[in-house]
């Protein structure tokens, strides 16, 4: 069972964990950037990338003993659920928190804004007959950024009917109410998977906690916004 992790750069060590369909490359073009501030960890989250396909215990037994003893953690899209979850996990490790066009849960609920579940129960049927189908639709939910890297072509079908059952359940709302350490989320107001209503309903929810909104962003604001980005992690590390 193998658990990657691309250590590089030197500073404050940060982790950062990509979002579903994607691995660590996608942190690539800011690189040349971060690795001037930070220690970046890039993880392949399980089933992702180089990482073998895991339980959620086997992922933190993997990765806590080979980070140091305190780090920023960052996530973006089902990144930003693993690392609200880490974060609660180990929060006497954890500084801060960035979620990146992330939620705390995915799905829609009468007071709560998201995902229509009928949205993912298409992913998930048609990840059965056409998987490549489910990646151009999801790709085209996002390249509203106007920036949209390519998907890697070797993705796990089984990592990604996981990572779609994550997006479904996992409900880490009042987790985010308890952690007690500097915490902040960024959107882009053209975002069509965690679109601006729910930065609304959060900061409703968390009015601890700092949020940022990318008027031109879509759902990879660190990618379409890579400079703006950077200082802004840069500022919220200080």
């Amino acid at each position: 069972m193998t658990l990657a992790i691309h250590k590089t750069g030197n500073g404050y060590p940060l982790v950062l964990f990509h979002g579903w369909a994607f691995d660590s490359r996608v942190w690539t073009p800011l690189l040349p950037r971060l690795t001037e501030r930070f220690t970046l960890y890039l993880v392949d989250l399980p089933g992702f990338g180089q990482s073998s396909l895991m339980s959620w215990e086997a992922f933190c037994e993997a990765l806590i003993h080979q980070l140091p003893a305190s780090f920023a953690l960052g996530g973006w899209s089902m990144g930003g659920l693993y690392a609200l979850r880490f974060a609660h996990a180990f929060a006497e490790r954890v500084s801060h928190l960035l979620g990146i066009a992330t939620s705390p849960f995915f799905m829609k609920e009468d007071d709560w804004p998201g995902i229509e579940p009928v949205v993912i129960e298409g992913f998930l049927q048609k990840l059965e007959h056409a998987p490549s189908q489910v990646l151009h639709d999801f790709v085209s939910l996002q390249a509203r950024g106007r920036v949209m890297p390519e998907l890697p072509a070797d993705n796990c079908p089984k990592a990604l009917r996981e990572g779609l059952h994550i997006l479904a359940s996992w409900d880490y709302r009042e987790a985010l109410s308890d952690l007690a350490l500097p915490t902040s989320y960024l959107f882009g107001r053209l975002d069509a998977i965690t679109p601006v209503e729910v930065l609304e309903a959060m900061r409703a929810r968390y009015p601890g906690i700092g949020f940022t909104l990318f008027p031109r962003a879509g759902h990879m604001p660190f990618l379409s916004h890579a400079e703006e980005f950077v200082a802004h992690v840069e500022d919220f590390l200080r």
